[in-house]
């Protein structure tokens, strides 16, 4: 990444964003899927017509494989979220919890995760109307 930040420096010296489109404005998502498929068969990578890669599954891969790692390494994953959101680009936390209903793996380490935090929320006595 650092490579390739000094190469596009040299391009767009004054860009706001780390990969500029043509103009140095924001690159389009139509952009990058155009070019992540340009790569990928000039990698002479096989689609098999079932499933197609695609550059969002890497941004997925790496949300989730962060969130599992602080798991297994016994951090808190709701002080790191905030962490995770930021380094993604996400305006809100919201954002960055749509990756944890993603992870089947996750879901015995939230329920965990869940339960430690019950007495935060008082039982509700239930009325009959």
């Amino acid at each position: 990444m650092v490579k390739y930040d000094a190469a596009i420096n040299k391009c767009f010296p004054e860009r706001e964003y780390f990969f500029p489109g043509g103009h140095g404005g924001i690159c389009s998502s139509t952009a990058v899927s155009a070019n992540f498929r340009k790569i990928w068969i000039a990698a002479g990578l096989k689609r098999d017509g079932k499933v197609k890669s695609r550059a969002y599954d890497f941004r997925h891969h790496f949300a989730c494989s962060n969130i599992m790692r602080w798991s297994a390494e016994g951090k808190n994953i709701h002080a790191m979220l905030p962490y995770l959101m930021k380094y993604m680009g996400h305006t809100g936390i919201e954002s960055t919890y749509y990756y944890i209903h993603l992870i089947p793996d996750f879901f015995p380490i939230y329920n965990e995760l869940a339960s430690s935090t019950e007495e935060l929320i008082p039982e509700v006595e239930s009325y009959e109307i």
